[in-house]
């Protein structure tokens, strides 16, 4: 029997943890003040801008001392697609011990 867990599950897991640095480092970013102009600054703003829209607006984002900003939205974003990823790789776990556990029922049937 095969207990390693399906390669989709290391798919969510690698592509929640690359939108979680993402987002992070868009944080540290935004908090530290960073020029938007700089190429990686601009490039990490421009790929994480879509992932933060659903979230945008629901908790003020406070400037401190003028540049430096607390980006709460974006860190409840990480929250949330972290929870889905946990959630998606879950469901699949829980979806593959069903069906191996209907696939050792039939055997033992015949």
């Amino acid at each position: 029997m095969n207990n390693r867990p399906p390669i989709i599950t290391y798919l969510i897991d690698t592509v929640t943890w690359i939108v979680e640095a993402l987002i992070i480092v868009r944080i540290m970013l935004r908090f530290l003040g960073a020029n938007p102009i700089a190429p990686f600054v601009n490039w990490v703003y421009k790929t994480t801008t879509p992932l933060i829209i659903p979230f945008e607006g629901m908790f003020p984002s406070p400037a401190l001392e003028g540049r430096f900003v607390l980006e709460f939205s974006a860190f409840f974003a990480a929250v949330v697609y972290s929870i889905i990823g946990s959630l998606l790789t879950r469901l699949i776990s829980y979806l593959e011990r069903d069906l191996s556990h209907t696939q050792k029922k039939k055997d033992k049937k015949n």
